[in-house]
C-alpha cells in the first residue's frame, strides 16, 4: 500500500503513476464490495446495481451528470497528494463509483461461489463494445456493462436450473412416489412373499 501511494503522489502525472493510483482505488472498492455483500441480501444487492445503472444512465442521458463530474474530476487535495475520486489511465477517466460497482459484483459472486473469472471476460467484452459509443458521444455510464453482466449471468443460471429440473422429471420412473429429501421416486417395499402390500383402508 505505501509503495503504491508514494508512486501515485510521486509520479501521479505519469502512467505508472496514475497505474499506482487505479491499484488504490481497486483494492478500496474490492474491500468495500467484500464488506457490503457480507452484510447485505444477494437479492437487494442486486437489484441496488440495476437501480444504479439505470439512474446512471438517466443522469447521463438528461446531461445531469456532466456538470457535477467535471467539478468532482477538477478537484485535488492540497499539496499535490493524488486523487482517488476517480481513476485516470492516460486519456481515460472513470469514477470512483463505477469501479465500486464492478467490485461489488465481484463480491457478490464470490460470496455465491460462482466463476468470477468468466464474469470478467464477459463485463470486459461488453465493456469494449459498450466503449465504441465515445465515437458518438464524450460520456457513458460505465455501469451499464457490469449490470448487463449480472443480469446475463443471473438469466444463465435459471435456464441451466430449469434444465436440470426437467432432467431429473424425465429421469423419475412413473408411478413410484417421491421422497421427501431427493425428489426422487423410491421403490415400492416388497413383502416376504414377493407380494406388494395392500394399502391400508
Amino acid at each position: 500500500m505505501v509503495p503504491l501511494f508514494a508512486l501515485a503522489w510521486g509520479v501521479g502525472g505519469s502512467l505508472t503513476g496514475e497505474a499506482a493510483g487505479l491499484a488504490l482505488t481497486a483494492l478500496a472498492c474490492v474491500t468495500l464490495g467484500v464488506l457490503l455483500a457480507a452484510v447485505v441480501s444477494p437479492r437487494w444487492l442486486k437489484l441496488g446495481i440495476y437501480a444504479m445503472a439505470v439512474v446512471d444512465t438517466v443522469f447521463v442521458v438528461a446531461d445531469l451528470l456532466q456538470g457535477p463530474n467535471a467539478t468532482l474530476v477538477a478537484a485535488g487535495p492540497p499539496g499535490g497528494l493524488p486523487r482517488f475520486q476517480a481513476v485516470y489511465f492516460g486519456q481515460a477517466t472513470m469514477g470512483f463509483g463505477d469501479v465500486f460497482i464492478a467490485a461489488t459484483v465481484g463480491a457478490l459472486l464470490a460470496r455465491q461461489r460462482r466463476s468470477q473469472w468468466e464474469a470478467a471476460a464477459l463485463a470486459t467484452a461488453l465493456g469494449l463494445a459498450f466503449d465504441l459509443l465515445f465515437f458518438a458521444v464524450d460520456l457513458l455510464p460505465t455501469t451499464v456493462p457490469i449490470a448487463v453482466t449480472l443480469a446475463l449471468l443471473e438469466a444463465r443460471d435459471r435456464r441451466k436450473a430449469a434444465r436440470s429440473r426437467e432432467r431429473e422429471m424425465r429421469d423419475l420412473r412413473p408411478g413410484l412416489p417421491l421422497t421427501p429429501e431427493s425428489g426422487s421416486r423410491a421403490p415400492a417395499r416388497m413383502s416376504p412373499g414377493g407380494r406388494r402390500p395392500r394399502p391400508r383402508a
